[in-house]
């Protein structure tokens, strides 16, 4: 296999395997003229596969910056678009060091370079948060009565588990919770809780009258 052969099947083979934000460009110097070998994900530059060779490519072929040289990594490149790019070459040579060809290698970071700014920006903002105190009340989100009820429930029987039936005791204790919960500040909550506890509305305020005269 000759050199062209097995470096455009290497080009092939890095595009595949890096992904679609990398391009892969083999360029041809033995000829008159430089020429376009393999062009693999020619989207990340905006190139055509008959493309010239870039400026830099040009450049290091003029100069010959190959000479005692086996590439160039890390400099920057502009697409057609003008999109950023992170570009190296890689000098393709015989056993002689005569220049053969460049295995160019152009990374589109856009989308990586977004996301590194979202991420520094949410960093930066947690980072002005104040930890929360572990002694402050802590907020609950609830989505009805009921649900607030049976977090009182749970708070009040812990692990054991709801009763079948809750004695007159324990119906106070839970009107005194969900007291300390603003539940009784909503409408139609006072005989929503008696339909959960087992009691009439009559008791449920008896009970809720009791609770606010012994913490008076």
């Amino acid at each position: 296999m000759d050199w062209k052969k097995r470096w455009t099947a290497l080009a092939e083979f890095l595009g595949q395997a890096l992904g679609s934000d990398y391009e892969i460009a083999v360029h041809d110097f033995t000829g008159e003229e430089p020429r376009l070998l393999a062009l693999v994900n020619p989207q990340v530059s905006g190139r055509a596969q008959n493309a010239p060779p870039s400026n830099l490519a040009l450049d290091f072929w003029r100069s010959r910056t190959f000479e005692g040289s086996d590439g160039r990594t890390g400099y920057r490149g502009i697409s057609a678009s003008g999109e950023a790019l992170h570009c190296s070459t890689f000098f393709i040579k015989d056993d002689g060091d005569a220049l053969l060809g460049m295995l160019c290698i152009n990374f589109a970071s856009g989308r990586y370079d977004a996301f590194a700014r979202s991420v520094t920006a949410f960093l930066e903002e947690a980072g002005r948060l104040s930890p929360a105190d572990p002694e402050a009340p802590v907020e609950f989100f609830s989505a009805s009565v009921e649900q607030v009820f049976e977090r009182a429930v749970g708070r009040l029987f812990g692990g054991s588990g709801r009763p079948a039936r809750l004695t007159q005791a324990q119906k106070r204790v839970l009107v005194r919770l969900l007291d300390q919960e603003g539940v009784f500040r909503l409408k139609g909550s006072a005989a929503e809780v008696a339909r959960l506890m087992g009691a009439s509305p009559a008791s449920v305020y008896r009970y809720l009258t009791e609770t606010r005269r012994t913490q008076d």
